[in-house]
């Protein structure tokens, strides 16, 4: 690959992450009191149809997001973003589902890296019904979509809360949480964006339309 393309690749990720952490940031701050504070504690008839909208607002503002990145490629808008909401409604109703099963069995954390790693699968597996169509070995896409999700929700909660309690006390319980909160929310919005960019340019570079698709 030439240095133009370098050049290229490199702008498509940061604007890919930036994209991502903004669209997570929006969906979540709709599916985290929505979804995990209100309907965890309904009836199994109404959680459900919760949990799924808030997955789909959740998956809605990613897909639209990064569909913006995406542009100037020959993805078709408007699906990406539909299959993108789709996905997110599967993974909120199923998040939710095993998150009550585990976290009463083996507490929030551990429900959270579960609930983390069904919402990446799910929202990975709706958008790679599109991005098969144009690249090559595409399955990858759900592998790298949980990996970042289950990182960013899992992984950054953990240290997160093991900064706080490292630096509370010789920085305060103020600046200590504000360090653990800067710390869990890069890793979510940051990490699953850095995480999924990464692989997305991995399979433009195995595909044949690379070209075509930056």
């Amino acid at each position: 690959m030439n240095a133009d393309h370098s050049k290229v690749e490199s702008g498509f990720w940061v604007r890919w992450v930036i994209a991502s952490a903004i669209g997570l940031l929006i969906g979540f701050a709709v599916f985290f009191p929505l979804v995990v504070g209100f309907a965890a504690e309904q009836s199994v008839g109404v959680m459900i149809p919760i949990a799924a909208a808030g997955g789909a607002i959740l998956g809605s503002s990613v897909g639209v997001a990064q569909r913006l990145v995406l542009q100037r490629s020959d993805f078709p808008p408007r699906k990406w973003v539909l299959f993108s909401a789709v996905g997110g409604a599967v993974g909120g109703i199923v998040a939710i589902t095993l998150g009550n099963i585990v976290g009463a069995a083996a507490g929030f954390q551990t429900a959270l890296v579960i609930g983390g790693a069904v919402l990446g699968v799910s929202l990975g597996i709706g958008q790679w019904f599109i991005l098969r169509q144009r690249i090559s070995q595409a399955g990858w896409w759900v592998l790298a979509s949980m990996v970042g999700m289950t990182i960013g929700l899992g992984l950054g909660r953990f240290l997160g809360e093991a900064l706080y309690e490292a630096v509370l006390g010789s920085l305060g319980k103020g600046l200590a949480q504000i360090l653990a909160t800067v710390t869990f929310a890069t890793l979510l919005f940051g990490g699953f964006g850095a995480i999924t960019g990464i692989a997305l340019l991995w399979l433009l570079r195995q595909s044949a339309t690379l070209e075509k698709a930056l």
